[in-house]
């Protein structure tokens, strides 16, 4: 059982304010806690008494502390939670080694979901490195962690970063600059190192970036859709470049 001050901490984690002045974060999907709970980011375990035995194998050599299914539903983030919510601490933000081939750039992404998903693909291509500004939603929203299946702790995320500056650097190290573009001109992408700004359904890429780029790109279009959702983009983008 909890006690009030517990309570009340693990339910403030999902606000942003707090869980940036904690630097903690909540996962609740039981797999992906058990495949991170050896990191030394790990903090905390709570598990509810059905779950400690539906998960007997996630929990092994782990410790935890076994709440009731109401107290669960007062910190979980999710509607259906699955038994299991754990507390991690804010992973760090390692420095940018330009010698990756492919880098991401968010621009205005307010989607947590949009940009879980897009953390989770970008994982799946191997692309590591991700910058976001600071009219993205935060990486560490609950909707977030959940859309990118623990793909958070394979990739290195940035938040937080003036992308004109991060564009102008990325140049002077040999980086091509590819704006995803609904109206661009461009339908096939140059070799060599890319870095690709993927912008918000809403308003797209900003002028000040669009400007910036040195292609403006069109995923081949054959129908008559108008727009492609953001992380849907961004996975056959990166289809297109590792299918080179």
């Amino acid at each position: 059982m909890l006690t009030h001050k517990e309570l009340a901490w693990l339910k403030s984690l999902q606000s942003k304010k707090d869980r940036d002045q904690e630097r903690c974060f909540l996962v609740d999907n039981p797999k992906v806690i058990s495949e991170h709970k050896k990191s030394k980011y790990f903090k905390k375990l709570y598990v509810t008494e059905s779950a400690s035995l539906k998960y007997q194998k996630y929990w092994l050599n782990t410790d935890y502390t076994i709440i009731s299914q109401a107290e669960l539903k007062k910190i979980s983030p999710s509607t259906t939670p699955q038994g299991a919510i754990a507390v991690f601490a804010f992973l760090p933000e390692i420095k940018f080694s330009h010698t990756t081939s492919v880098v991401l750039l968010l621009d205005g992404l307010q989607d947590p979901g949009n940009i879980g998903t897009i953390l989770r693909t970008a994982d799946w291509f191997g692309v590591k490195d991700i910058f976001l500004n600071s009219t993205c939603a935060d990486v560490y929203n609950p909707k977030t962690i959940a859309s990118s299946m623990g793909s958070i702790f394979n990739v290195k995320f940035y938040q937080n970063q003036n992308l004109s500056e991060v564009v102008e650097d990325l140049k002077k190290n040999d980086y091509k600059i590819i704006a995803s573009d609904s109206h661009g001109q461009d339908n096939t992408l140059p070799t060599g190192k890319l870095a690709i700004i993927i912008g918000s359904e809403a308003v797209g890429i900003s002028a000040e970036l669009m400007a910036l780029a040195d292609q403006h790109y069109q995923i081949p279009k054959i129908g008559q859709a108008e727009s492609l959702n953001a992380a849907v983009a961004t996975g056959i983008i990166l289809y297109q470049i590792n299918s080179k």
